[in-house]
């Protein structure tokens, strides 16, 4: 479910309806992921590729966690936002800063139980793109697949 460009309209940016100031980017809806992740290792996939955020002065990350299955201590999901920039001239370049503006973990806490909502603040400064990726991590030592059933939105200040 990779979002290439997102601008705008459909899937987009929703404002306010009561003229808050702020609206909603939907990035993913309510989605179940499995992974099988080796060992001590990770993966890592792009939820949005391309996301405009052109004159936002602020977000948060929000991510609802619908349900979740994890038996090995130390497993993990985590949901990032990075800022990325694009050229025209080299658009086969991927330019996207080393550490998120904003993430959220989700693990195998006990504490942490479905349905759950999981904030984070957006860093400033906001580039006109950013990135959200998923990343699943296995610890070393760890077996077996693991899931999680989560929806994805940032909401965002405008200018």
């Amino acid at each position: 479910m990779l979002r290439q460009f997102v601008t705008g309209g459909a899937g987009g940016f929703e404002p306010n309806a009561q003229g808050g100031g702020f609206g909603r980017i939907g990035i993913v809806p309510k989605n179940s992921f499995t992974f099988n992740v080796p060992a001590g290792s990770s993966s890592e996939m792009t939820l949005a590729q391309f996301l405009d955020t052109v004159g936002l002065v602020s977000g948060v990350l929000e991510v609802r966690v619908h349900a979740k299955t994890m038996a090995t201590a130390g497993q993990s999901v985590t949901v990032g936002v990075y800022n990325v920039g694009y050229d025209p001239d080299n658009p086969n370049a991927s330019f996207i800063a080393s550490s998120a503006s904003g993430s959220i973990t989700i693990s195998d806490d006990a504490t942490e139980t479905a349905p759950l909502l999981k904030i984070a603040s957006l860093t400033t400064p906001i580039t006109g793109l950013v990135r959200v990726k998923l990343t699943a991590s296995q610890p070393a030592g760890g077996s077996g697949t693991f899931a999680c059933t989560i929806s994805v939105d940032i909401i965002a200040r405008p200018a």
